[in-house]
């Protein structure tokens, strides 16, 4: 089967109305050997009471489908939680924390293997590496953060894989953990965040190279560095005077060693 038989095939896979009974019959085909290799079988070791990682991806899967969605946001489904075996490894059996970015090279490989075009890849990716931190967002406290995240293009995919996952983890009384959409209404950061345009930087690129000390700073990473560090600083502190900002992030980065 050439590159492009391939990624046809997977392609009416994922876009299938019974995409799951489809990825299960397809399990024996070594294209879709990552399954047995890494998802069932490898019990959760917390939070996780509908069964392994195979069960638990396909309940999600299932809740991808009753959204508005496209082949990439199954695909990200499919393999957002592809490195919780490697993670379970790493933390001696502890838990799956890492599983984002351990799964990035395991769902690359995946990808490339079913012939997905690098935009393609960019997309499932990205929703991989960062589903856990949509998770965690009804939490959050820092406005930076929160701005930086749901200001993203793809933010409404991860969104919305995110409410699958919570729907897709279930408690000891058989209930979603989560209500995940709840969650973030109930959160004034996040309503506000996602509402509301991120506020520009304050301190411009010219304020900054013209600044006192920072003639000093040679390497372009570490200028760059300082400089969404004033916006962080103007954002999380309410600081609105550009030489305060601009003093205060000069002495975080000395403080850190990186200057």
């Amino acid at each position: 089967m050439t590159i492009e038989e391939t990624y046809n095939n997977v392609h009416s896979i994922l876009t299938a109305p019974d995409v799951v009974d489809r990825l299960e019959r397809e399990r024996s085909n070594p294209l879709f050997g990552f399954i047995d290799q890494y998802m069932a079988g490898c019990e959760h070791v917390n939070y996780h009471h509908e069964g392994d990682v195979w069960v638990h991806t396909k309940m999600v899967i299932d809740n991808i489908l009753k959204d508005k969605h496209d082949y990439l946001d199954v695909a990200a489904a499919l393999l957002h939680d592809i490195g919780k075996k490697d993670a379970l490894a790493m933390n001696n059996g502890k838990n799956m924390a890492g599983h984002e970015k351990l799964g990035l090279p395991l769902a690359e490989a995946v990808l490339d293997s079913f012939g997905f075009k690098q935009h393609e890849k960019d997309v499932v990716l990205w929703m991989v590496e960062n589903h856990t931190q949509a998770n965690a967002l009804p939490k959050a406290k820092q406005k930076f953060a929160c701005w930086s995240f749901v200001s993203h293009p793809w933010i409404n995919r991860v969104l919305k894989l995110a409410v699958a996952d919570s729907n897709s983890t279930i408690d000891a009384d058989g209930n979603p953990a989560m209500d995940y959409m709840e969650e973030i209404n109930a959160n004034p950061t996040v309503v506000y965040c996602m509402t509301h345009p991120m506020p520009s930087h304050l301190v411009t690129w010219n304020d900054m190279i013209s600044y006192p000390g920072v003639e000093q700073i040679t390497d372009a990473n570490k200028k760059f560095e300082l400089y969404e560090l004033c916006h962080k600083i103007q954002i999380n502190g309410g600081v609105n005077k550009k030489a305060s900002i601009l003093k205060a992030a000069l002495r975080c980065l000395k403080e850190k060693g990186s200057i």
